[in-house]
């Protein structure tokens, strides 16, 4: 079933710098979610929500107050946002995949 609020983006046009990856999950309320994550030294640096379609009053609040909880704790294993369950999964999945990408394209010394 698709969803009239995923967004239709190309992820070819995004932009990414040195140490900066893509993460992509499909399970957001309203459909895909894609995050681009800054990650050296093992250390997640920074997490930016490039594109989604989660619902502005609940679903807003999983995508304004997420990443810099997971910056904070180095991790995408954080508590989820109070009502915003769905949401809190699809961006911490998203994010775990841009990890695992990083991780992959800079393997540890």
């Amino acid at each position: 079933m698709s969803s009239d609020l995923k967004p239709d983006i190309d992820l070819n046009q995004i932009t990414l710098s040195d140490n900066q990856y893509l993460g992509v999950d499909n399970d957001g309320i309203g459909g895909e979610i894609v995050v681009r994550i800054t990650y050296a030294n093992e250390t997640l640096q920074n997490i930016e929500i490039v594109a989604q379609s989660e619902t502005g009053e609940v679903g807003g609040q999983a995508v304004k107050k997420l990443p810099d909880k997971m910056v904070a704790a180095n991790t995408y294993e954080v508590d989820g946002i109070t009502g915003a369950s769905v949401s809190s999964r699809a961006i911490k999945n998203a994010v775990k995949d841009a990890i695992q990408k990083a991780k992959k394209a800079q393997p540890s010394l």
